[in-house]
């Protein structure tokens, strides 16, 4: 039987599972409404790196849940500040990668700054649009949602 926690990280993949491929199906659709977007986060990134955060997320049950292993590769969508791409980064050691995609550019460069001074080669920072992650198709596994700004 499923806990909520479990029932929780469960819909969250579904969700973003169901994110994923209808980007993958077919592209001669008629383009979709522009969706309202958040203003990006411009403040202090370093504030996400609260004490206690990975115990009280359970980081590493989610990573578990989601088979974050050696060799994979996972996205974190909405990476901000890079609290779960250090994480991920580390999970899936140099034999993966985790793509770290925001749409701020701020964010972005926080993360690469992040990474180069914690010598995580496989961090790849992407600068996506709000109506596009801009992954590689091939490289999409597992990815993470976490704190998304929404709209509506």
């Amino acid at each position: 039987m499923f806990t909520s926690f479990k029932r929780r990280v469960v819909s969250a993949v579904v969700l973003a599972a169901s994110v994923w491929l209808s980007q993958a199906q077919d592209t001669a659709a008629p383009p979709a409404q522009p969706r309202k977007t958040s203003t990006p986060y411009t403040g202090d990134l370093s504030i996400f790196d609260s004490p206690g955060r990975e115990d009280r997320l359970q980081i590493n049950r989610v990573m578990d849940i989601l088979s974050i292993s050696p060799g994979k590769n996972v996205a974190d969508i909405g990476a901000g500040s890079g609290w779960f791409t250090v994480r991920a980064a580390r999970r899936v050691t140099e034999t993966g990668n985790v793509y770290a995609v925001d749409i701020n550019p701020e964010a972005i460069r926080y993360i690469e700054k992040r990474a180069e001074k914690e010598q995580l080669h496989n961090v790849k920072p992407v600068l996506s649009k709000a109506d596009d992650p801009l992954l590689p198709t091939s490289h999409r596994r597992s990815i993470a949602l976490e704190n998304l700004p929404r709209s509506g």
